[in-house]
């Protein structure tokens, strides 16, 4: 995934420059057509026989009744929520600020694109060498405070090289710090929750994401698109700060097979 957003852009870019906007669709449409038929021959997992029924809402009040007695997923959660509602919004708001802040099109645009894109694919290769690191909380936390600062930081940008490196550093914190926090998860969860906390977290950012564009689209467009992305920047960093004080049992938690939780008791 983090190869495809680093060559996206980038030949998307291409396209547009030489068959147009239509042209460019035009091929993600058939590449789209054959993902699925790709995935039309699959054949569903066969439910383990000896699992409980449950409804969707029932495991996923379960799962969230974990979570909120769980400090490490609880507050891993909460930067995920922070994140999507304040940090996340600047994959949807890029090209206008590359438009409105930096003054570009869209050969440049891609260019930015795949800057993050490489930042991110740098950070997936550099996580395979960090299992020696136990307290993931940390850099958790500190990566949300530094991809804070750096949206500020690219906000206040006006020319396109140093937004460039910037959006390169940004794309390997993010990358760092979401896989990080995937780890925790995991570590945190008993087993027979793990699905359903994982799940959690595609609910948390994923179906939040959308409200936090909406809500920073919406500023954008009465105070303008760097201002704005710069105040999100900032509010990230701050909240990050302040789960920081808040949470002392998370920056102690310690990920690791030895530290695994017990299995929930059920009455």
């Amino acid at each position: 995934m983090q190869l495809a957003t680093t060559v996206g852009p980038l030949v998307s870019g291409l396209l547009i420059v030489h068959v147009g906007v239509p042209g460019a669709l035009t091929v993600n449409l058939v590449l789209q057509l054959v993902s699925a038929a790709a995935i039309l021959p699959m054949r569903a997992y066969p439910a383990d026989p000896g699992a409980a029924s449950q409804t969707v809402f029932s495991a996923m009040r379960e799962g969230w009744a974990y979570a909120w007695v769980a400090p490490p997923i609880r507050w891993t959660l909460t930067l995920w929520l922070i994140y999507a509602l304040f940090a996340q919004p600047l994959q949807q708001m890029l090209p206008a600020f590359a438009v409105a802040g930096l003054h570009v099109g869209i050969a440049e645009l891609s260019l930015l694109m795949t800057a993050l894109g490489t930042g991110s694919l740098a950070a997936a290769v550099f996580v395979g060498t960090l299992g020696w690191v136990q307290r993931r909380g940390r850099v958790v936390l500190a990566g949300t405070l530094l991809a804070g600062m750096f949206i500020a930081a690219l906000a206040v940008q006006t020319a396109l090289a140093p937004a460039i490196v910037i959006a390169a550093i940004l794309g390997f914190i993010q990358q760092l710090t979401f896989a990080m926090g995937m780890i925790v998860l995991q570590f945190a969860s008993p087993e027979s929750l793990r699905g359903r906390i994982l799940g959690l977290q595609t609910l948390t950012f994923h179906a939040i994401a959308p409200f936090g564009g909406f809500a920073v689209g919406s500023v954008a467009a009465l105070f303008g698109i760097g201002p704005t992305l710069a105040g999100a920047g900032l509010i990230t960093a701050t909240l990050a700060g302040m789960v920081f004080v808040a949470a002392p049992e998370y920056r102690r938690f310690r990920s690791g097979r030895e530290h695994a939780p017990p299995e929930p008791r059920y009455t």
